[in-house]
């Protein structure tokens, strides 16, 4: 068993409003960090999400129960021990003036240093290293007002390496960031736990990123609980439906993702085979249609071809054929079809 970097024990968080007063959050979570382990938090909006990760990282105090970093209580730490131990990326936004990103970098070596200090030639190296394994190197010279919202995250979790860290926090880093820029953010830091040994802790939206990646998932709910599990087992428990479906929404366990409800209006049979089928299946279903391998004979029937080595699709409906040569196309003619076709079966309002 690999060691645990942090420990939480009968911890209960939320705010201090002032006097004997608090805001309770969550209560009695007893909870685990783990060396080489990427553990993504994951719950609907306002359940205390941020409110966790600020405690876990000494940012607030919790309300009753312990935090422990390694065999240490994190209330008896000084701040320079707590950072040796702990990183922090917030997503709030970083106000650094006209400074170059290595200098940014270099302020992550402040535990080991007076921030007044020049770095020694093993800081320096230790700031290389942190840009090189957060993908941060080619950025290097430039200043950091410069850079896009995904280089500036690549840039502070650099800084959050540079302190050396046995444990990374990281709230909601794939935000304001686009899809290829949120795949590679959780593949680097699934990298930093599983090569690098890292303890790394983030929050994030992406459910669907959060279970191809994380080796363990803090399912968050409404009431404060978290549910705990490799995200394979939280699947299968029906975890994932129990803290995010809604009326007209909810988690499929055969595809990992979230469906909309679709009311069909007519079923139709598609045969295919490849990628365009599935794409088409998924167009199909998306506009209101039941999709089925076979079916009775009067039925609208679509066939997936290849002509000349690009796909084609034959829609055979009321005793004719015609070749669509986009799914946009298809679709339009088959949603027309079915209009006409609710239109003719509605039941009429009388004439006055």
């Amino acid at each position: 068993m690999k060691p645990k970097v942090l420990t939480t024990r009968d911890l209960s968080i939320g705010y201090r409003l002032g006097g004997q007063e608090s805001r309770l959050v969550a209560s009695g979570l007893k909870l685990s960090l783990i060396e080489g382990e990427l553990v993504c938090l994951i719950g609907p909006n306002g359940v205390g999400k941020t409110t966790l990760l600020r405690t876990l990282a000494a940012l607030q105090k919790p309300l009753a129960g312990q935090v422990e970093l390694g065999n240490k209580l994190l209330a008896q730490m000084q701040e320079k021990e707590i950072a040796r131990t702990i990183s922090l990326v917030l997503t709030d936004p970083v106000e650094v003036g006209q400074m170059r990103v290595e200098e940014l970098v270099g302020m992550g070596r402040f535990p080991y240093t007076n921030f007044f200090d020049s770095l020694n030639a093993s800081d320096e190296r230790v700031v290389r290293d942190a840009m090189r394994s957060a993908d941060a190197e080619n950025l290097k010279g430039r200043f950091f007002t410069e850079l896009s919202d995904g280089e500036r995250q690549h840039v502070m979790v650099a800084r959050a390496l540079a302190q050396e860290p046995k444990l990374m926090i990281l709230d909601e880093p794939t935000a304001f960031l686009d899809l290829p820029g949120r795949v590679k953010m959780m593949l680097m830091l699934q990298k930093l736990a599983h090569q690098e040994g890292k303890a790394v802790l983030c929050s994030t939206h992406d459910l669907d990123l959060a279970l191809q990646v994380a080796d363990w998932i803090w399912l968050m709910d409404r009431d404060g609980s978290i549910t705990q599990g490799s995200p394979e087992d939280l699947v299968l428990r029906g975890e994932f439906g129990k803290t995010f479906n809604r009326p007209g929404v909810e988690f499929d366990p055969g595809s990992g993702k979230f469906k909309t409800e679709v009311v069909s209006h007519q079923k139709l049979i598609l045969r295919g085979g490849g990628i365009e089928k599935f794409w088409t299946m998924r167009a199909l279903i998306r506009v209101g249609f039941d999709v089925l391998e076979e079916g009775e004979s009067g039925l609208p029937l679509v066939e997936v071809v290849m002509e000349d080595g690009r796909p084609s699709w034959r829609l055979k409906q009321n005793g004719g054929v015609i070749s669509h040569s986009s799914i946009y196309s298809l679709v339009c003619a088959l949603s027309e079809e079915n209009q006409n076709l609710i239109s003719e079966t509605a039941p009429q309002k009388a004439r006055l």
